[in-house]
């Protein structure tokens, strides 16, 4: 799982005791666009629908993470997530957070840097998303 590649055995087992595996049945939603958030989610098994205003954005699969923006500010979300098949998450609740940051910050400098990662690689992609359609759009105008 990207979210735990740089943490130890130990550190995942740190991480794990504070968090709630679960369920989700398809079309049931896990997060509402526009409602705030107290945690973040890791598919475990399944498969998770992003949308924004209904319009599709990915599916995730196992091992990938969404809603981490949750631990880390106070806003609304900003998609909507829907299983698309029987999933399993794992969750991780701010407080939860919270506290392995303040008594652990090897630990919390770890994840944070696998979040700055992932971020990235999304930012990266959405731009050149963004890019590809501002060329097509200048090449049919």
């Amino acid at each position: 799982m990207p979210l735990f590649r740089h943490l130890s055995y130990k550190e995942i087992i740190r991480v794990l005791n504070v968090t709630e595996v679960r369920e989700f049945a398809p079309g049931q939603e896990i997060i509402k666009e526009g409602e705030p958030g107290e945690e973040m989610f890791i598919v475990l098994r399944g498969k998770v629908r992003l949308h924004k205003n209904g319009a599709f954005i990915t599916n995730l699969a196992a091992g990938s993470h969404m809603g981490e923006m949750a631990l880390v500010d106070r806003g609304p979300r900003s998609v909507s997530a829907v299983a698309e098949e029987r999933s399993r998450v794992l969750t991780l609740r701010r407080r939860e957070f919270y506290q392995i940051i303040r008594k652990d910050p090897q630990l919390s400098v770890k994840l944070l840097w696998s979040f700055v990662q992932v971020l990235a690689d999304r930012l990266r992609k959405t731009t050149e998303d963004l890019s590809g359609r501002a060329s097509r759009r200048t090449r049919w105008t």
